[in-house]
């Protein structure tokens, strides 16, 4: 007798995450939205959020995404222009990463942002996720 395991073709409820890193006074932050749908892990980028402080630089910043599974890796990178005002942003970036039986993957954030002089500083934040 074979055994089937059925979470496997589950539809799992959205989960929120949220990936926040600070360095050199810049913070960064990345909503991550995530659902399991049968023998993937549905992605979402949904909202970033970078505060610069009282660092002078301008809207050129960058928020690089990679969420790792025993099977695969997806990643998202963003354009060289987001905004560092401090308020929250909408992003809408999606993805899907093939998780077959696995229970978990591991969510990194590099932040990388904007500052006048050059020198941008990065930081990057990780979770790891159970589904």
């Amino acid at each position: 007798m074979s055994e089937h395991n059925n979470n496997a073709e589950k539809t799992s409820s959205w989960a929120t995450v949220y990936l926040t890193a600070t360095t050199a006074g810049f913070v960064g932050e990345l909503r991550v939205n995530f659902r399991r749908f049968e023998q993937r892990l549905e992605i979402i980028l949904e909202q970033y959020r970078i505060d610069k402080g009282t660092n002078e630089g301008g809207n050129s910043a960058n928020i690089n995404f990679t969420a790792r599974g025993q099977y695969g890796e997806l990643t998202i990178n963003s354009p060289d222009s987001l905004i560092q005002d401090g308020t929250w942003k909408t992003y809408n970036k999606h993805g899907v990463l093939d998780v077959k039986n696995s229970r978990g993957a591991e969510f990194k954030a590099l932040f990388i942002f904007d500052k006048s002089d050059g020198g941008d500083p990065r930081i990057t934040a990780t979770k790891v996720v159970n589904f």
